[in-house]
């Protein structure tokens, strides 16, 4: 008995080494395959913003924002079980990078996927700001 333990302490252990050397794998994958679409964004989101500052934003859109913020957050949903949902949860709330890269993985976003959905949520984020 006291051997079948200490073997399941074993697969167990190595079970979780497998599991965290997968994770540093896609985030290594993640991170070198996005560098340049993070620079591309932030230039693309700069550009947005000074567009912006030069427009008036409707008082009802930051508002608008908001409640629908605040109905993700406080959903009970979870917004990581379909695609469309993680989708919109990315871009009002968004994710932060480790879930983002679990999400990308999971629903199979590709790079350029990925980039869209940041630029999104930068613009959103642009407008809470503004407002």
């Amino acid at each position: 008995m006291h051997e079948e333990l200490k073997m399941q302490e074993k697969v167990s252990k190595a079970l979780e080494e497998n599991r965290k050397s997968m994770a540093q794998l896609r985030t290594a994958e993640w991170e070198l395959g996005f560098i340049d679409g993070v620079r591309e964004e932030k230039s693309r989101a700069r550009a947005e913003v000074k567009v912006m500052k030069s427009k008036e934003v409707p008082s009802g859109l930051v508002s608008a924002l908001k409640v629908m913020r605040n109905s993700i957050v406080y959903s009970c949903r979870d917004w990581s079980v379909l695609s469309s949902d993680a989708w919109l949860y990315g871009m009002i709330v968004g994710w932060d990078a480790e879930s983002l890269i679990d999400i990308a993985v999971k629903f199979r976003w590709s790079a350029a996927q990925i980039s869209t959905l940041r630029s999104h949520r930068e613009s959103v984020r642009q407008v809470e700001n503004i407002g």
